[in-house]
């Protein structure tokens, strides 16, 4: 359920941010093809500003007042979300 409200969350600031036209089926975002790399841009820069944390499983923690081993951290650049072709397709 965590995961999904976090799905539910992005989506709800990309609708926001978002000037066009805009469709959803549960997780997937659509709008009219000459507005689709504004959208993804956005949906991109969304992302970004939601998980650039040292530790975003420390904001987990905090967000539901529990503690747990939490997994290895990877070494994800974050920022290299930009410059991703298939980061939401």
């Amino acid at each position: 359920n965590f995961i999904h409200s976090q799905d539910a969350s992005h989506m709800s600031m990309v609708i926001s941010k978002f000037n066009g036209d805009f469709g959803a089926v549960h997780d997937s975002f659509s709008t009219h093809a000459n507005q689709v790399d504004e959208l993804c841009e956005l949906t991109k820069d969304v992302f970004i500003d939601m998980y650039d944390k040292d530790n975003y499983f420390d904001t987990i923690e905090e967000r539901l007042g529990a503690t747990a081993e939490q997994p290895t951290l990877g070494d994800l650049t974050i920022n290299d979300v930009k410059k991703s072709d298939y980061f939401f397709a």
